[in-house]
């Protein structure tokens, strides 16, 4: 995920430096996780994690990396007509994820707010994302509520859908790292059509019996 001061890159060098000084131990607290890179590396080697933060979208990553421990099953959404046409990719996920990428572009909260068309009344409209990927944005965020507004989502389904959005969002947003202001030039990446990609849960795999995960959203 593209995000300042995201650690995934230094982890495991960081990792070597604390076994190198005898520092050992079975279980974290990552206490800002963040993009939950150095949460999801501990859980690879089987630490019981707790994680916390103060932004919601660290929440959303928490509830589907650390906090979750099985593949997704769908199993109230898939027999919908809707999505069961969807029966040639690999795994419910990835049907659930297909389906959200052949939505039809609308109008939200996004594209009000964070591309030119959106906010041309602006003195600089604002480029945050293109006016089509905020469109598409914006539909895929409204599907994924409509979902669970219905109860079709069950246990972290939602936040494994949240985060596929979330983390696919940050390579198409035509900013330096965080969102705090946008760049006057259209990155390349930003202006590709937007496709949301499957989170990777290859995590689980080393997950001990018997360890425990914990997330929590901190407020003031």
């Amino acid at each position: 995920m593209r995000y300042i001061g995201n650690k995934e890159n230094v982890i495991p060098r960081m990792y070597e430096i604390l076994i190198h000084k005898g520092i050992a131990g079975r279980s974290l607290f990552d206490f800002f996780s963040g993009t939950t890179s150095v949460s999801k590396f501990y859980k690879r080697l089987g630490y019981t994690v707790s994680s916390s933060d103060f932004m919601y979208f660290s929440y959303c990553l928490q509830k589907a990396y650390i906090e979750n421990n099985s593949t997704p099953t769908f199993e109230r959404l898939l027999p919908l007509p809707i999505v069961s046409p969807l029966k040639s990719c690999a795994s419910p996920l990835d049907r659930v994820i297909a389906y959200l990428n052949e939505l039809e572009p609308e109008e939200g909260f996004i594209y009000n707010n964070y591309t030119p068309e959106g906010t041309y009344h602006l003195s600089q409209p604002r480029m945050y994302f293109s006016n089509e990927n905020g469109k598409k944005i914006d539909t895929i965020r409204q599907q994924i509520e409509r979902w669970k507004n219905d109860n079709l989502l069950l246990g972290n389904e939602y936040y494994i859908l949240l985060a596929s959005l979330i983390e696919t969002v940050s390579f198409y947003a035509n900013v330096a790292g965080v969102y705090a202001a946008f760049q006057k030039k259209w990155d390349p990446r930003a202006i590709k059509p937007f496709i949301i990609k499957s989170p990777l849960f290859n995590h689980f795999q080393g997950f001990p019996l018997g360890g425990s995960c914990r997330v929590s959203l901190l407020l003031l």
